[in-house]
């Protein structure tokens, strides 16, 4: 796991959004502003991948 910094994505409340798609890896990418918002979108993404 990796941790980083990142701005520019305009959230002006608590939220966050997570992804699978990567150019450069093939694994979760997790942006928001607070650890339970991330680590639901990341639960819900992982939910979404397993019932498919």
């Amino acid at each position: 796991m990796v941790n980083a910094f990142v701005s520019g994505f305009g959230y002006s409340k608590d939220c966050a959004m997570a992804s699978t798609i990567a150019h450069d890896s093939h694994h979760i990418i997790v942006a928001g502003t607070n650890k339970a918002d991330m680590a639901q979108a990341a639960n819900r993404l992982q939910r979404s991948a397993a019932a498919s």
